[in-house]
């Protein structure tokens, strides 16, 4: 779903898809609003690419629970705040894109 010109904001209930592995929804520049903390519980995600949207707010508490995420790119954004330290955690992630936001701290 990339490229796209989708907009509105993400859904709360994405947890409820249960088997999905990989979610893009990278440059779709009208996508907007904060990445709900459900995300967390779509544990079978190994790609989750939101970059180049208009997200906001913080990268939400418990991603640390997505344990086979590969990829994470939340890069060209307007996420604020502090870096999680838990995606420290996600052992298994090769791919971690965030700039372009306003967030501070170190992974």
């Amino acid at each position: 779903l990339r490229n796209n010109s989708l907009s509105g904001t993400l859904s709360s209930e994405i947890d409820r898809l249960t088997s999905l592995q990989t979610f893009e929804i990278s440059h779709n520049f009208n996508l907007s609003g904060t990445l709900p903390e459900t995300i967390q519980n779509a544990t079978s995600l190994t790609r989750l690419g939101l970059n180049g949207n208009q997200f906001k707010g913080p990268i939400p508490p418990g991603l640390e629970n997505l344990s086979v995420l590969q990829s994470l790119k939340l890069d060209n954004n307007d996420f604020s705040g502090t870096i999680p330290s838990a995606l420290a955690q996600l052992t298994r992630l090769n791919v971690l894109t965030l700039e372009g936001n306003s967030l501070t701290g170190i992974v």
